[in-house]
C-alpha cells in the first residue's frame, strides 16, 4: 500500500536519511510501508544479535588487574620479588607480563588477556634467574586472595580485579 506525501521542506530533502523509504514522484513523495517495516525489522534483528553477542564474550572486557603486596614472615614489605601472570590454554602456559615488587612490597599487573586463553594464573616464580632474591632467601609462600587465606593458588578472573598478597617463608 503506497501513499502520496507532500514535500515538507528540508525534512524530506535529506535523501541519505530516507533511503528506501521515500521515492520522488512528480512533485510529491511516494512512501513505502514495506521499506519501513523491513527497516524496523532489521533494526530489531541487529539489536537482538548485538545483545546475544555481548552475552557470549565477543564484547566483554578482558583487561585483568592483579595487585597486592609481598611481605616477609614478620609482615615487612619485600622489594625486588618477581611476580608474573601467565595465560593458560589447556595445559600450556605463556607468561603475559612480569613485574618486580616495589620498595613498599607492592606490585600491580594490568594485562589485556588475549581470547586464546581461558584463564590466567599469578605466581612468584622460583628457580628462576630472574628472581634471585627469592631463590636465595625464601622457600615458599603463604597466599591471601582478596584478604582470605587460600591454598588454591593463584588463578585470577579474566576481566576483573583480583588482589593477591604473598607472605614469603624464609629458608
Amino acid at each position: 500500500m503506497d501513499y502520496q506525501i507532500a514535500p515538507l521542506g528540508n525534512y524530506l530533502r535529506r535523501e541519505s536519511e530516507l533511503t528506501g523509504l521515500f521515492k520522488e514522484v512528480n512533485s510529491g513523495f511516494k512512501f513505502s510501508f514495506k521499506a519501513l517495516t523491513m527497516t524496523r525489522f532489521n533494526r530489531i534483528l541487529f539489536l537482538i544479535n548485538l545483545v546475544s553477542l555481548s552475552g557470549c564474550g565477543v564484547f566483554t572486557d578482558r583487561t585483568t588487574v592483579v595487585y597486592g603486596t609481598i611481605t616477609d614472615q614478620n609482615g615487612e614489605p619485600v622489594d625486588s620479588i618477581l611476580v608474573s601472570i601467565d595465560g593458560v590454554k589447556g595445559f600450556m602456559y605463556e607468561t603475559l607480563k612480569e613485574v618486580y615488587s616495589g620498595k613498599d612490597g607492592s606490585y600491580e599487573l594490568v594485562v589485556e588477556v588475549p581470547r586464546k586463553y581461558g584463564s590466567v594464573n599469578v605466581l612468584v616464580p622460583f628457580g628462576s634467574f630472574d628472581n634471585p632474591k627469592y631463590d636465595m632467601n625464601y622457600k615458599d609462600v603463604n597466599v591471601k586472595k582478596n584478604e582470605i587465606a587460600t591454598r588454591n593458588c593463584c588463578s585470577a578472573s579474566i576481566g576483573n580485579k583480583t588482589k593477591y598478597d604473598f607472605r614469603l617463608i624464609p629458608k
